[in-house]
């Protein structure tokens, strides 16, 4: 019987919490101890709530003063007072190896002789010029950033990486050597995902209802989502679309768009309401003009639901192009992807393959248990090479 692994487990946010990393934190903890071994949760910090207060204040100062960008999640004061907590957390305790999430502002200067695997959707290289908050960053964060992704990948027995866009930068932007980097998709954070048999025995209905997920109206492509809805009516198609997470500017409104702002998946009758969303729609449509990964493609691959995506950043990660989703390209515009939507929902035989095809993406490879089968293979790698 192999033994299980001791797994110190750390993360600036709390793996009890269903919210943090958009559900990942959490389900990446629940899937190690399923296949992997015992795992012990060593975060969150205790002093998180100060640096949130104090990265917010010194982003609003330095703005004001020079019209560029604070990166308060990349900077060395934090990363060594980080590096300190969790040093003291691994006193006296015996691990194997550490597993460390979205931790590049943990492991860079965490002193242990302890194997690390970190896991990240992306590179501070990669981020930048590409969302928003880091554009026009001041020279002074450009560098810590990039000083911080470098030593965590030098400290890495493994960098984990969903997507290859990810990937790709730590190999050529850092000079992580490709043979220590893995690439494999995350899961879809949901306690019970519906029936196969039941997710396949939906029957296209008369009306093309169309779904779309996320926090930042404009960062999800929502304008474009609404346009491809009015486009589809254009076409004598019955359509309606359901926003969830965000609220559409003021004044932006149809009679066939309806938003609900905030479902609390922390909350039993949250994660009830996110799955009667999921079950009730047709296709999940999120024109994302960033996106380091997407954990609602898996999860809408679980429900059967067909992803319309574009074609960007870590997304082809988690959506294949023809298999679980189509991937449009950043420059489609409403009628591209009302055209796209239209020809998967009205031919029937279409529909029900996609909705085959997405379910078997969820059953094979966008699920917790084959991401925690294969970090435990990793685990194993490493702990075979150091002995």
């Amino acid at each position: 019987m192999t033994r299980k692994i001791r797994i110190a487990y750390i993360s600036l946010a709390d793996p009890g919490d269903r919210r943090s990393w958009s559900g990942g934190i959490w389900s990446m903890a629940r899937a190690l101890e399923r296949h992997a071994g015992d795992v012990s949760c060593l975060g969150p910090v205790n002093h998180q709530r100060l640096e949130q207060k104090s990265g917010k204040l010194l982003a609003s100062l330095a703005y004001m003063a020079t019209g560029k960008r604070y990166a308060p999640h990349h900077s060395l004061f934090w990363a060594r007072r980080h590096a300190r907590f969790f040093e003291q957390q691994l006193v006296g305790k015996k691990f194997d190896i550490i597993f460390a999430p979205v931790a590049s502002s943990i492991i860079p200067f965490l002193k242990t002789d302890i194997p690390i695997i970190s896991l990240s959707d992306a590179t501070f290289a990669a981020m930048e010029g590409y969302y928003d908050n880091y554009s026009d960053l001041l020279p002074s964060s450009r560098k810590a950033g990039h000083e911080l992704e470098r030593r965590t990948l030098e400290k890495s027995a493994r960098a984990v990486y969903p997507s290859p866009w990810a990937a790709e930068s730590a190999v050529k932007d850092y000079a992580m050597p490709r043979e220590l980097t893995a690439v494999y998709p995350l899961g879809a954070n949901l306690d019970e995902p519906p029936g196969r048999k039941d997710v396949l025995a939906k029957q296209r209905g008369a009306e093309c209802r169309l779904l779309l997920l996320g926090r930042d109206w404009e960062r999800k492509g929502g304008d474009i989502a609404l346009d491809a809805l009015r486009e589809l009516l254009q076409l004598g198609i019955p359509a309606s679309l359901t926003v969830v997470g965000c609220r559409p500017p003021d004044g932006v409104v149809h009679p066939r768009m309806e938003v609900v702002p905030f479902v609390n998946k922390n909350e039993p009758a949250g994660r009830l309401r996110f799955r009667e969303l999921l079950l009730t729609s047709d296709f999940l449509v999120l024109p994302t003009r960033a996106e380091c990964y997407g954990y609602v493609f898996a999860e809408a691959s679980a429900f059967g639901l067909f992803s319309f995506a574009t074609d960007t950043g870590g997304v082809p990660g988690v959506v294949t192009d023809g298999d679980n989703g189509r991937l449009l390209q950043l420059s489609a515009g409403g009628k591209e992807w009302a055209e796209a939507i239209a020809e998967q929902f009205s031919d029937e035989e279409r529909y029900k393959t996609g909705r085959l095809h997405a379910r078997n993406a969820f059953d094979q490879r966008l699920n917790w248990d084959a991401w925690g089968i294969r970090t435990a293979e990793i685990m194993r790698e490493v702990l075979a090479e150091i002995r």
